[in-house]
């Protein structure tokens, strides 16, 4: 129990250095294995 309570002791302290990522919106692309060409959505580019 003493080394479970010291890992989320540890967890919450590095979690006050964690910042937000950038480009977030954009996951659900990553997920869908959405391939962006020169950081253009596929679906906007000019034909």
């Amino acid at each position: 129990m003493t080394a479970l309570t010291m890992v989320f002791r540890l967890a919450q302290e590095a979690e006050k250095t964690w910042r937000r990522l950038n480009g977030s919106k954009l996951l659900p692309d990553v997920a869908a294995n959405i391939t962006y060409i020169d950081g253009v959505h596929p679906d906007r580019i000019a034909a």
